[in-house]
């Protein structure tokens, strides 16, 4: 008999409806039954492709006894954190300020009024049963001092991730940005790349802020660092070097063994910053593991619609990894007589930490030779003869749902590898993506949603949601030039300005106003796999500033980056995306505005050099854009270039361009 999260569409929540735990989904049914019972609430929260949730849910919650225990004591809700990101919010600041530390599955136990009380992630199904029998315990016996727990917890969830009062707005130096730089370079992993001890995140907003700050700095330590550890993690196991793409996060130092989660955002941000990387550095190897990246998204996450879907699991037939490893009998008896030149592009060590089972990743020394293009074929050969057999294997299964944010992204990495190696094939398919969110996600009166699953439309936005799609929008409009993008972006952007800003801090809360209150109303300040939501808005309302001539957009993004300032230094990747918005405005965007007939290819030129300065816009005189509409002048082909308030003088060659683009770049990075 299936519980009532068989009525739903999450693919996590339909995981556990033939679980012998009565769960409900969340809601206000669960918490009414909970004062009606007099019953603890245990709130347990993880996602489809989770390897430990699997496990927890093997252990415990398909276990009988577990359930008995559960059923009889506790009213018990399954939350997706990807559908409701908001919850996890809460319940996981309640866990961190219990455990130091947090993660999925996240269990944690409340009052009836939904305030936490205790919780923890991964539990072991003896510890599980112990937790039950003692907590329940606890509450017949001493109610008082389960509810002071209660409140002292409620009370440090509601202080954290919050700002009450905006600190005045100051200005940014090279000075500051060295003060976020320094600490963090002392953390640099020297021998396998990245930085810290295992595990290890890729962390894309930290790659991104290095990537631009290595260029104004002119820091070459810097420079050759994230170069080696762009490098590292595309040669390394968490490379998926037969299908493509990444997986979540390595377990060890080096990069080898993943876990073998794939998610769309991950991949999505990973493409965008691997295609600016390639214009940075002139890597080739970049530019392929952005296009492989991008393909691997398109074949087994983009859906008929033109949306995208949201991960793979890690776990195949209930074995983590088992879609994608191999042992060395398979390897030699697939690869034949070229088995010898298997073992020399790829480490064929079996790893302990996977039963003894290899995950390919490239053999460094001979990758990085020159081969004769017999080799290459053979290489590529055997690759896909590998992949042919790794096809029929049962595949991870799949998550359905179509997000909202992540799809944001998608329009952003398309749009950016578009212009970065000049595909135009990736421009239509950031366009059809942006087509699938404004005809699926958006309703008619301009309300976002925040998924589709099965073609239900579920959940009011989160401040992602329209954080990520206006960024992505701009980016879409950077390699189009078509208008309306940037007329739609800064639409979801002066949305969230009458539904989620907070006047008296100065900054955004996760939640709108129309949405309920779980506990504490609170907001997104550290960053993590994915950029905080309301650093991402500070970037797009920067942009937005120069496009629209809005200072007050200026102002709102200033005082954001001003609130969060002195929590930069030392923070490092928790805090790369509002580095990179203070990086911003230290430079000061340079506006560059192409009109007449050549304004495209004056687009694809510009985006031929790596300027993350810069802010690009072209057409025709007529324009809705102010920067665009203002520039006008009697010259068939005209280039303006922009800082502040101040214009140089019409140019025609976009030779001088990039000669006045380098001279204001040389005066920042001296700190002039």
């Amino acid at each position: 008999m299936p519980n009532k999260l068989i009525l739903e569409t999450s693919p996590y929540l339909l995981q556990h409806a033939h679980n012998p735990v009565n769960w409900f989904p969340w809601g206000e049914e669960a918490f009414e039954r909970a004062k009606q019972e007099d019953k603890l609430v245990l709130i347990s929260i993880g996602y489809s492709s989770c390897h430990w949730c699997h496990v927890m849910e093997r252990e415990s919650f398909e276990d009988e006894e577990s359930a008995r225990l559960m059923n009889e004591n506790y009213i018990c809700i399954k939350v997706d954190r990807e559908e409701r990101p908001d919850v996890d919010q809460v319940y996981m600041s309640a866990v961190q300020l219990i455990t130091g530390s947090g993660g999925w599955p996240l269990n944690c136990f409340a009052l009836p009024d939904k305030s936490p009380i205790f919780g923890g992630t991964y539990f072991q199904k003896v510890h599980w049963q112990e937790i039950l029998k003692g907590l329940n315990l606890t509450w017949r016996n001493d109610r008082q001092k389960v509810e002071r727990a209660a409140k002292e917890l409620s009370d440090g969830v509601a202080s954290t991730e919050i700002i009450k009062e905006k600190v005045v707005t100051c200005g940014s130096s090279l000075k500051d940005l060295k003060l976020v730089a320094e600490p963090w370079r002392r953390k640099f992993d020297r021998e396998f790349g990245g930085w810290g001890s295992a595990p290890k995140f890729p962390m894309p907003p930290a790659l991104e802020f290095l990537l631009d700050y290595a260029w104004l700095s002119e820091d070459s330590d810097l420079k050759q660092h994230l170069f080696f550890t762009l490098k590292s993690l595309s040669e390394g196991g968490i490379y998926d070097h037969l299908g493509g793409g990444f997986f979540r996060y390595s377990v060890d130092r080096e990069w080898k063994v993943p876990h073998f989660e794939k998610m769309l955002y991950d991949n999505a941000q990973l493409a965008a910053i691997y295609a600016k990387a390639f214009t940075y550095f002139g890597y080739a190897d970049f530019a392929r593991i952005a296009k492989e990246t991008i393909n691997f998204t398109l074949q087994e996450f983009q859906a008929d619609n033109g949306g995208f879907y949201s991960s793979l699991d890690a776990d195949s037939e209930g074995v983590e990894g088992s879609y994608y490893v191999w042992s060395l009998e398979e390897l030699a008896a697939i690869s034949g007589d070229d088995f010898p030149l298997l073992q020399q592009f790829f480490s064929l060590t079996p790893s302990s930490s996977l039963d003894g089972m290899i995950n390919l990743s490239l053999n460094r020394e001979f990758h990085s030779g020159v081969h004769s293009e017999e080799d290459s074929t053979r290489l590529d050969n055997l690759k896909a003869k590998l992949l042919l057999v790794r096809s029929e294997r049962k595949k991870p299964s799949l998550d359905i749902k179509q997000i909202g944010c992540w799809n944001g992204l998608m329009v952003k990495a398309l749009s950016v590898v578009s212009r970065h190696l000049n595909d135009p094939n990736m421009l239509c398919l950031a366009e059809g993506t942006a087509h699938f969110i404004e005809a699926n996600l958006m309703d008619e009166n301009g309300q976002l949603s925040r998924c589709l699953t099965s073609g239900h439309r579920s959940g009011l936005a989160f401040l992602d949601d329209y954080a990520f799609i206006a960024e992505g929008y701009i980016s879409l409009y950077e390699a189009s030039l078509e208008e309306s993008w940037l007329l739609k972006s800064k639409k979801l952007v002066d949305e969230t300005l009458t539904s989620f800003y907070d006047p008296r801090g100065g900054m955004f809360y996760f939640t709108s106003k129309e949405q309920e209150v779980v506990v504490a109303r609170k907001m997104e300040l550290t960053d993590g796999v994915m950029p905080a939501a309301a650093s991402s808005l500070g970037h797009s309302l920067l942009t937005l500033s120069h496009y629209f001539f809005v200072e007050e957009y200026d102002r709102l993004s200033m005082q954001m980056v001003s609130n969060l300032k002195n929590q930069l230094s030392g923070a490092g990747p928790y805090t790369a995306n509002w580095s990179r918005l203070l990086l911003r405005h230290y430079f000061e965007p340079v506006v560059v505005i192409a009109q007449g007939d050549n304004y495209k290819e004056v687009s694809k030129k510009i985006a031929s050099i790596f300027y993350p300065a810069l802010i690009f816009g072209g057409g025709q005189l007529q324009s809705k854009i102010p920067a665009i509409a203002t520039k006008v002048v009697d010259s068939p082909n005209n280039l303006f270039l922009c800082t502040g308030k101040q214009c140089m003088k019409p140019m025609e060659s976009v030779d001088n361009l990039f000669v006045e683009l380098e001279l204001l770049k040389q005066g920042k990075a001296s700190g002039r």
